[in-house]
C-alpha cells in the first residue's frame, strides 16, 4: 500500500496535510491501527493520545515475540483502501504455500469468522479454536496470489504472506513471521505438530 507519511511521534503529525481518508499505524506491534474514512469526524486529540500511548509500549513483552522489541518505533500513514476488502493470509513453509487463512468481521465482535483452506482452495481439516468457520467462497484469483506469496517467501523457512484482495486488485499487507505469537489454538491439536513438522530445521539453522 502507499505510505503517505511517517513520524517518530504523534506530535509531528500535520493534520491539515493529511487527505480526507487515511489509515494510521504503529509499526512495532499488532492491532495498532486507526482507520479514518472521514477526517472531519476524527478526534485529533484522542487520536494523538492513543498513538503516543502505543508508541511507549514494548510489544515484545505481550507475546513470545522478542523481535518486536528491536524495531525502531514509527507511526505511518497509509492510503485508505476502501472498497470490498478480503485479507488472505498465505502460510508458506520452505517457500511453498501450505495453507491459507481467510477472515471476516474480525475486530467488530459481530459475525467474526476465520477459515483455513488448502492450496487448491478446498477447506482444510483443521480450524482456529477462537473463531467459527464460514462457507464464504475463496477468491478466483487464488493461484495468482499464491504465486506472489511463494516468490516473496523464498528466503524464509516459514512466513505468512498477507495480501489484500481489493475488488480484484492485490495489495501486499505485510510479511508475518510469528503469527499469533506462535500460540494459535489449532483444532484438532494434532494439526499444530503436523504443521510444525513441515518447517525444515536445516533451513532454520542456516538462516538464523
Amino acid at each position: 500500500n502507499d505510505i503517505l507519511f511517517a513520524w517518530d511521534n504523534a506530535d509531528e503529525i500535520e493534520w491539515d496535510k493529511l487527505p480526507n481518508q487515511f489509515v494510521l499505524k504503529c509499526n512495532h506491534g499488532c492491532n495498532y491501527n486507526i482507520l479514518c474514512p472521514d477526517k472531519s469526524k476524527l478526534d485529533e486529540k484522542e487520536t494523538k493520545k492513543k498513538l503516543n500511548k502505543w508508541m511507549k509500549e514494548d510489544f515484545s513483552l505481550f507475546n513470545a515475540e522478542p523481535h518486536y522489541g528491536k524495531i525502531p518505533h514509527k507511526i505511518i500513514c497509509e492510503k485508505f483502501l476502501g472498497g470490498n476488502i478480503t485479507n488472505y493470509n498465505i502460510y508458506c513453509f520452505n517457500g511453498k504455500v501450505t495453507f491459507i487463512s481467510v477472515a471476516g468481521g474480525l475486530g467488530d465482535g459481530i459475525g467474526e469468522w476465520l477459515t483455513y483452506y488448502n492450496p487448491d482452495g478446498s477447506k482444510a481439516d483443521f480450524k482456529n479454536g477462537l473463531y467459527p468457520t464460514s462457507n464464504e467462497p475463496i477468491s478466483e484469483h487464488l493461484i495468482e496470489m499464491e504465486a506472489i506469496a511463494e516468490e516473496l517467501a523464498k528466503p524464509f523457512p516459514m512466513v505468512r504472506v498477507d495480501i489484500f484482495d481489493v475488488d480484484g486488485k492485490f495489495i501486499l499487507s505485510e510479511l508475518t513471521f510469528t503469527p499469533g505469537g506462535g500460540l494459535i489454538p489449532f483444532e484438532p491439536i494434532s494439526a499444530d505438530a503436523k504443521l510444525g513438522d513441515k518447517v525444515n530445521p536445516l533451513l532454520v539453522s542456516v538462516r538464523s
